[in-house]
Order: C-alpha cells, then structure tokens, then sequence
C-alpha cells in the first residue's frame, strides 16, 4: 500500500502488523501532519455488529485528551471503488498511447482501486520505541520505571474517570518518546471483541488475545491478562490495575511475570502462581513492592481499586522507610478496643492532645470536656453546597471517615474521601456531579446521586468504579437501611422510593399529600431498619415537616415542623432551627420526642432552596457541621465571545438560571432568596441594572421562558404539588394561567417562533424524560417528539421554527442533535465532546451550546430542506458547570454577547466545623 491513499492518507510505511491489523505511517493531506492509520481486518470490518461496536467504543475514545493518551482522531471507511466511480470504458484507439514520464505518479486517491471497503482508524504517530523493546535492553533503574509508571498511571486514571477501561494494557501498547513522554496506545479498542463475538480463536495473541468461553470473552494479551479475564470473566477497570502491576514488575526485573510455552500454560500461571515479591530487584522501596503486592492480588476485591491510589504513591518520595501511619481498622471487639483503633483518627482530626482524647473516649477523661476542630476543603478546592444540589459532608456509621463533595477551580464536582487518620481526602474516581452523599451501615459503601446522568450510584470506600444503582432525575437525597434496602428522593416532586442497593427498579413507598406539600426528601433510616425520617416540604414554609415513614406501609406521622431535614443518633434527634443546631431525646421504639431539644452549636448552615441542615452525626460521639448563612456571591455580567468581561451589573444574589427577553434588554433569573426555601422567578432591567420580583408564592418557582413577543413568560412551579407549566404577563396584574397540567412533572423549554407551538420536558417511569410540544395555536393538542430510554431535553427552535434543538443521554454522555420540527424524523448531532442547552442563533447558521466540562462551543449550521449539516466547532469561553435545572448563561440574539452568572456556590463563613463529645454537651 505504500504511495496508495485512503481517502486523503497517503500511505508513507508500515509500521506494524497484528490481530487488531495493519498499522502504516501516513501523511494527512488535508491538515499537513503524519498520522498512524490502523487498517482493520477484513472479517472485522465486515461484520455489522462488530463494527456498530468498534464504532461506538471509538466515539467515547476521541474524546479522551491526556499528554500520555495517544490520541484517537477518527474512524473512516473508504468504500470500493465501483461503489462510487463510473464503469471503465473500452478504450479505443485513441487510448492505446505509450505512457510517459507523467503518467508514472504515485496514485491519488480516487486512483487507487480496492475490491472491498477499508475501515481505518486514524490516530496520532507517536515517535520512539515501545516499553517492550526498552525491556528487551534489561531491566529499567527504578527511577526511570517510576517516571514511566506515573504516567501510565496517570493516563489509566484520566480514562477510568470517564469509564474507558483499556483491556489490554502491555508494554508493545506503551510507546516511550524521546523526550521522555510515555503514550498509551489502543484505550478500550479490545472492547469491540466481546461477549457479542463468535470469534473464539486464540491466533490474534500477542497483540489481542479472544477466546469465547461460556462465561465470556477473554481479551488481551495473556501474559498480562488479569486473573478474572484469562477465567473468562467480565473486566473491569481493576483488571487494568492488574495489568498496571505486572507491567511495572516487568520494567523493574526486565523479564515476565507469566510465560510459558502456549496461551494455555500462561493463562494457567496467571490464575494459579503467586507472585514473589522477592523477585524484585533489592534496592526496589517498600512502598512500591506493597503498590505492586497490591495490584496483583488474585481477586479483584482483594485488589487496590483505584489507579489514582497509585498515581499518588509514585507522586511522593519512595523512599524506604518504615516509619508513618497504617490503615485505619475496626474491629468487631469491645468498645476499648474499637475505640484505641481510633486513636490516630482522632488526634489528626480534632488536633488535640492523643492522651486526653483517648482518656475521654474510655470514660477516664475530664468531666465535660468537648474537643473542637475544623476540616478545610481539598487544596485549591472549595465545599459544594450549592443551593439546588449541595454535596454537604456525612461522617461514616463507625466515625472513622467523612465524605464530601468538592468543586475545584475549573467548576468540576466530585466526591472526596477523608479518613480521620489522615492530613488529607483524596478525590473518587468516577464521581463527577455528586451530590446528597450517603453512607452503608457498615461504612463500606457511599451512596450519591449525580446530576451527570440523573442517577443513584455506589461507590466502594476503599475505591473502584461508581455503579449505578437507578435512576434519580433531580435526587434529594436517601438513606441505606441495614437490610440492604436504599429509600429516596428520585426527584423533586416525587414520593420516596424503595431500591436494593444491589441495583434494580425503584418503587414508591409513600404518597405525597399534594395539598399540604410538594416534596418528599432527605430520609434517614431509625435503627430497626423499616422505619424512617423524612421531610415533607410544605406548600407554604409553616407546613414543612419531619415526618416517620415505614417500608411496611401504613400512613406516615408528622413528628415536628421544621423547614429542614432531622437525623437520629443514640437516641436523640438532630436538626436545625433558626441557625442552630438542636438535639431532641427520641424514643425510637414508640417513635415518640421524649424530652426537650437543647442546642449544640450556634450559627449552623441551611441550604434553604435544598431544605438540607448541612451537618451529620455519628452515634460514636462525633458530629460534624458548616457555620454560616447563604449569601449573594456573585451578579450577571456580560462576556464577548472570548469570555472577556464587558459589562458588570451591581446585584449580587444567588442566582441558578438566566433567559433573555427577545430584545436582550431584560433577562428573567432563577433566583433562591437568602431567607427562603422557595425558588422564585426575578426580572433584570438590563439597561437600568434594576431586578424585581416576579413570582411570590411560597412554592418553587422556576425555569422562565420568554414568550416569542416577550410579553409573557411561562415558568415551571409546584404550587400544585407536582411541577405543572404556567404563563403570566410581564405585568404580573392577572394570576398565572396553567399552560400545562400533568400527572407527570413537565418543564416549558422552547417556544416556536410564531407562539403557536410550546416545547417541554416531561418526566416519565421507564423513559425517565422525553419531549412534548402543546398546540397552543387553537387545538390544544400535545404532541410526544422524541421518547427514548435515556434523558431527552428540548433546547430551542430554528428562527424558521422548522428545526428543534435539544440534547440527550442516549449514546451515555449528554450530546446535542437537531431534529426536524413539529413532525418527529431522525435526528443530526451537532456535539462531538458533550453537550447540553443548545441556543440558535438568529441567523440560523450557528448554534452555541455548553458542554458537560462547562465550556462555551459554537457549532456552523447548514440546513437544507430535509437534512443538517454540521461545520466548524469552535470553544469560545469557560462558564460555570451545567446543573440540571437549567443553563447559567444566555447568548444575545446574534450571539456575540453573552450574559452569564459565575460560579455560584453557598458561601460558608469557616472550614467544616468536627466536633468529639456532643453526649457531653447534652449532659451540661
């Protein structure tokens, strides 16, 4: 093939050969550089459902971009030629000519003939030799094995957060550049080999090893495949980490861990033979022989289960040591002995002396004494407690650890984990978006619910990949009994839901009294494991209450009016009331308060639009809280196209969504006031810098619309219990009129440009959102567009009002896609690295919409009659991370301007307050 094309490749050299096929250096006509094509067999590419496969694990793949990934540019196929070029004539005379010097060329693409269709991949050339030839010159000098490691581990760690898992990591994948850059090469391409594949065949090995056995597909190189995959068992990113283990093993000892003289011997000395660590080199630290014990584990449970765990121990200073703290454990023993298990946690934790702490929690210490400390957020990080979604810190069952959520500089929320033993929490892998943690009675598991996709997941204490338990569109939070039963919040308006926490189909277990409140939310288990509290937030703030649910039925009882959630502990209840932190005497057998509340501490934090106290307690004597009140952080400002600020207005609030009126000169904010729950609906005089309330009601208002004249706005609201669609004149004279009542909580998205058509959200049980569109032109007919079983949001329409932008879930990360309108057809997308709240612009040739990382993107638009077609993506600015009720930013009419609101989080005055002794407290 050397001197053909493939489309506008031209092929330069081969580069290699194997199972995956034929790689070739080429030359990129179109852009100017060299790329590595990786030409597919033929049986693979032929096959349909293998390559529906390959092509979908490839879009995941393009979007990981790390300095030690090797990028994958795209998939093309290049049909044969008399697919596309005409029949050759019989030449005549005038043809029958001898060939001159210009007819000797190397052949451009449309002269290169092919009998069949050649699928390729186009990727970066990376330049250097592999980590297997290196290995081959002897073993590597731990120094240059850790630099090497690190960034392999880093590159494993950038992918399993976006749930790519390799499969076949090996030295021949790993290329070293000469500047010292080490490139991991084919990320989760041997995934398209699956358990779907009749291929069972072991001649693809070394470079991809399948073999179909009746409990799966085993995939990847056998002397690297973990245990699980080589017993042909499904993989996971654990089976990665093995892989990490034995290629690290191999850089040190310059020879295999596994050999031997078939596939068959070696994958019998995987799953048999146990590593000797005393194979390594003597000069190899302590800790990295127990990071490499730790990866090569037998059992994936028994493995190290997260690669960031050893990204940090190839970060610091391996020196050999023996010296530093071990693992915290709890024994199952007396609570003398459970309690000196904790004496490292606790002097790190509360900073005070480790012999008065260990006096006090045994009985012997001071009378009265009450030990004080603070928890600062990660480095460079800040707490998440956003008003709509707060990821408030919750202290383990056993006290051992606490779990928060962080934003970092660039807007990113995740989950963080602190053991109390330690100077520092360290972020969990996969937990982008999480909000309302909660925690396993046994304090091995931590439940959150993620805005990312709308759902409930677990995630391991010790590390591994998130799993995702059902769905939870717009979760307020749960709590997991010791039955194993999870109840929860699925949605703003919902009932409670009941789920195993082993994954399955949730179902309600209470009913919402739609005339006194219009949600259920935060519950939290009693010790006999069926009954629960939860609260009931009211129509009105004085109705909001704590109440007792079962999960064997029964009406729920009102315990006390409060307008935020209450949590039991050792035999008292805790919540909140006018910023201080109160403790009742409850009597969990007769579900009775049983004496009267004192107070723990003053100034405690509510989220209000939440309704969440923002503290948690351990029946072992510690409690943790934020201090502070919400106050106005931040006020809307203009930015150009580049992100440059040109004009700020002078109004701070907390502030959640922005629409602008069609003449730009006023926008309608979502706002939360300081001193209310409720979530009302404000309008912003641009020109003035001048806001006044729109909405009064005590119910939560949100999601404005600007009608196309700009006369009216239409809101969703739950002043009817569930989230209904109303319209109101921008006078505010008349009520609101009821566009749209449903059993189901819908949610106005998009006007068609002559008013005729409305285009909302609506909830569903099995397709968990879809999107309809009301005639309000006369008929009143409600129209269903687009029902699939993922998230489907409308975005805004074309200013033809031919075309509906929206974005969806269902390739498993939000995109958005241009569908005609108002007659459901296919649909064109427009994102290629994620997206959500698509706007079009008033031309009708560009569209700008955010994606998931909250970057500002603009996309070219061509539409034709019947068809789209997408031009150049341009990033324009970062904005503050999407949230799921709505965009946090507004393009003018011709997109050049754009109104935003800034990061805005709940502001805490001090660090998470951790307190040891609140029995003593009470007892004063």
């Amino acid at each position: 093939m050397i001197g053909t094309s493939l489309s506008n490749f031209r092929i330069i050299d081969k580069l290699g050969q194997g199972g995956m096929g034929e790689v070739w250096r080429a030359e990129d006509e179109k852009l100017g550089r060299e790329v590595a094509l990786k030409v597919l067999p033929e049986e693979f590419a032929q096959d349909p459902e293998r390559m529906a496969r390959f092509e979908r694990e490839a879009k995941v793949l393009a979007s990981l971009n790390h300095p030690n990934i090797a990028t994958l540019f795209g998939l093309e196929t290049v049909e044969p030629d008399n697919a596309t070029n005409p029949e050759p004539q019989t030449p005549g005379p005038q043809d029958l000519k001898t060939p001159g010097p210009q007819d000797l060329k190397t052949p451009r693409p449309q002269d290169l003939r092919t009998s069949r269709p050649q699928t390729f991949l186009v990727m970066e050339l990376v330049e250097g030799e592999d980590l297997s030839e290196r290995i081959k010159r002897g073993a590597v000098p731990v120094d240059e094995a850790v630099t090497i490691a690190l960034q392999i581990a880093e590159a494993l760690e950038a992918a399993h957060d976006q749930g790519i898992v390799h499969r076949d990591l090996k030295p021949a994948n790993i290329k070293l550049r000469p500047d010292g850059t080490a490139k991991v090469l084919d990320f989760g391409l041997a995934k398209a080999w699956d358990a779907e594949s009749n291929d069972s065949s072991l001649s693809l090995s070394p470079t991809l090893t399948a073999h179909a056995t009746a409990a799966g597909v085993i995939i990847g190189t056998a002397a690297y495949m973990s245990p699980e995959q080589a017993a042909g068992v499904a993989a996971d990113r654990r089976a990665d980490i093995w892989a990490f283990g034995v290629v690290l093993w191999e850089m040190l000892t310059g020879h295999r861990l596994f050999d031997g003289e078939t596939v068959s011997h070696v994958l019998a000395s995987v799953l048999k033979d146990e590593v000797d660590l005393d194979e390594l080199p003597v000069q190899t630290p302590r800790r990295l022989r127990d990071l490499i014990n730790r990866c090569l584990r037998k059992k994936p449970k028994q493995r190290l289960q997260a690669i960031g765990d050893a990204r940090i121990v190839l970060e610091e200073p391996l020196v050999d040591e023996d010296s530093g703290l071990g693992e915290p454990g709890v024994s199952s023993g007396s609570r003398s002995s459970r309690l000196g298990s904790r004496l490292g946690w606790l002097v790190a934790a509360v900073a005070v002396g480790a012999a008065a702490v260990l006096l006090w929690l045994q009985g012997g210490g001071e009378p009265g004494r009450v030990y004080r400390s603070s928890i600062p957020p990660p480095e460079n990080r800040s707490y998440h407690l956003a008003a709509i979604n707060p990821g408030a810190a919750t202290l383990s069952p056993d006290g051992t650890r606490i779990a928060f959520s962080a934003r970092d500089e660039d807007g990113a929320v995740r989950l963080f984990l602190r053991a109390l033993d330690q100077p520092e929490a360290h972020v969990m892998s996969g937990t982008e978006g999480a909000q309302f943690p909660f925690w396993s009675p046994d304090s091995r598991w931590i439940a959150f619910i993620t805005q990312q996709d709308g759902t409930l997941k677990k995630i391991e204490a010790a590390g591994g990949p998130p799993i995702t338990i059902c769905a939870a569109q717009n979760g307020k939070g749960g709590s997991w009994g010791a039955d194993g039963e999870i109840v929860f919040a699925p949605d703003a308006s919902t009932p409670l839901h009941r789920v195993s926490a082993s994954t399955g189909e949730s179902r309600a277990v209470n009913e919402v009294d739609r005339e006194r409140h219009n949600s259920h939310r935060h519950p939290r288990f009693l010790p006999d494991g069926r009954h629960f509290l939860y609260l009931a937030r009211g129509l009105k703030a004085a109705e909001s209450a704590v109440m007792v649910g079962s999960l064997d039925g029964g009406p729920d009882r009102e315990l006390m009016r409060n307008t935020s959630q209450a949590e039991y502990a050792a035999g008292h209840l805790f919540f909140v009331r006018e910023n201080t932190l109160m403790a009742q005497p409850f009597d969990a057998d007769s579900l009775e308060i049983a004496g009267e509340a004192k107070s723990l501490a003053d100034n405690a934090l509510t989220i209000p639009a939440a309704a969440l106290g923002a503290f948690s307690v351990s029946p072992t004597g510690s409690l943790s809280y934020y201090e502070g009140k919400i106050e106005p952080v931040v006020v809307p400002r203009w930015n150009d196209r580049s992100g440059r600020e040109i004009e700020r207005f002078d109004n701070p609030g907390v502030y959640h969504t922005v629409t602008l009126s069609p003449d730009n000169l006023s926008a309608a904010f979502t706002m939360t006031p300081a001193i209310s729950g409720s979530i009302d609906i404000w309008i912003y005089d641009l020109v003035r810098d001048l806001k006044t309330r729109f909405t009064f009601e005590d119910s939560s208002d949100w999601m404005p619309l600007w009608a196309p004249g700009g006369e009216s706005i239409a809101f969703a609201s739950n002043r009817g219990g569930l989230t209904n669609i109303y319209r109101m004149g921008i006078g505010g004279i008349e009520g609101a009129e009821t566009l749209v009542e449903s059993d189901r909580d819908v949610t106005p998205r998009a006007w068609s440009p002559d008013g005729r058509w409305l285009v909302y959200e609506k909830q569903a049980e099995q397709t968990r959102s879809d999107i309809w569109a009301v005639d309000l032109g006369g008929s009143g007919e409600h129209r269903q567009l687009r029902a699939l079983s993922g998230i489907e949001v409308p975005g805004s329409m074309s200013p033809d009002g031919r075309w509906l932008s929206y974005y969806s879930n269902e390739s498993g990360r939000f995109e958005v896609y241009v569908t005609p309108f108002p007659e459901a057809g296919r649909r064109w997308q427009a994102s290629t690295e994620s997206g959500v709240f698509p706007f079009w612009c008033e031309d009708g040739r560009e569209l700008v919409y955010q994606r998931m990382d909250g970057r500002l993107m603009s996309v070219q638009v061509d539409l034709g009659a019947d068809s789209v077609r997408f031009g150049d993506t341009t990033e324009l600015f970062d904005a503050a991370s999407p949230d799921a009720i709505g965009p946090a930013f507004a393009p003018s009419a011709d997109c050049q301007r754009f109104l935003v609101i800034p990061k805005n989080e709940t502001s805490a005055t001090t660090p998470l307050n951790f307190m040891v002794g609140w029995p003593q407290v009470l007892e004063d």
